[in-house]
């Protein structure tokens, strides 16, 4: 009874160190995707700005009114009140 009790304690150590070799993989994958689409948008935006200027222009004027926006009115949510 004791073996095979050592055994499927054996069983669990590999199933534990399976799930965090799976982790650390999950991890590397994410990152790389992050990567990847951070510097797709990088390039989707320098083409868009050297094709048309214009539109360019409109976009990042946008995005910089909406951080504004963001940056004056967001309030952090605390309990007290």
């Amino acid at each position: 009874m004791e073996c095979l009790l050592q055994y499927l304690d054996e069983f669990d150590d590999v199933l534990g160190t399976l799930a965090l070799v799976r982790e650390r993989i999950l991890a590397a994958v994410r990152a790389t995707l992050v990567m990847a689409l951070s510097v797709g948008l990088q390039l989707s935006g320098i083409m868009l700005a050297l094709s048309k200027p214009p539109l360019a222009l409109a976009v990042a004027s946008l995005l910089a009114v909406a951080m504004l926006y963001r940056a004056a009115v967001h309030r952090p949510v605390t309990l007290a009140p």
